[in-house]
C-alpha cells in the first residue's frame, strides 16, 4: 500500500495539485500528509514509549506486511494478538472484529496505564 499509493507518482501529484488519490475508494490525502510520511519514523517514537504496548494484527493483511508487527512486537516487546486469515481493518468479518475488540479490551484491562 505505502509504495502504491505512497510512492513518488503520489506523491508528484500532491505536490502538484494539493492532493492525491488513495486506494480503490479514491481517499484525497493532502501534501501536509505525505510530507509527514517521509520524516516519520513510528518505531523511534514507540521506543521511547514506557508503557505496555499491544499489537493486533491479521496474518493475512493485503495491505501492511504482518510481519513487520511480528518484527516490531519482538524489538519493542510488545503484545502481539494475531488475527488468523485476519484481513487489514478487521472488517470483512464479525469474528476478527470481534476478536481484536475483545483482545484489546482484554488486554488494557489487565494493565495499569496510569
Amino acid at each position: 500500500m505505502g509504495k502504491k499509493y505512497f510512492g513518488d507518482k503520489a506523491i508528484k501529484k500532491a505536490e502538484k495539485f494539493s492532493y492525491s488519490e488513495v486506494s480503490s475508494r479514491k481517499y484525497k490525502v493532502g501534501i501536509k500528509l505525505f510530507n509527514e510520511i517521509r520524516f516519520l519514523k513510528p518505531y523511534e517514537e514507540l521506543k521511547k514509549y514506557k508503557k505496555p504496548l499491544l499489537f493486533v494484527h491479521g496474518d493475512k493483511d493485503s495491505y501492511v506486511d504482518y510481519q513487520n508487527s511480528v518484527r516490531f512486537s519482538k524489538l519493542l516487546k510488545a503484545k502481539l494478538i494475531t488475527i488468523k486469515n485476519g484481513e487489514h481493518g478487521f472488517q470483512d468479518k464479525k469474528e476478527w472484529r470481534e476478536k481484536a475488540i475483545k483482545e484489546t479490551v482484554n488486554f488494557y484491562s489487565s494493565i495499569s496505564i496510569a
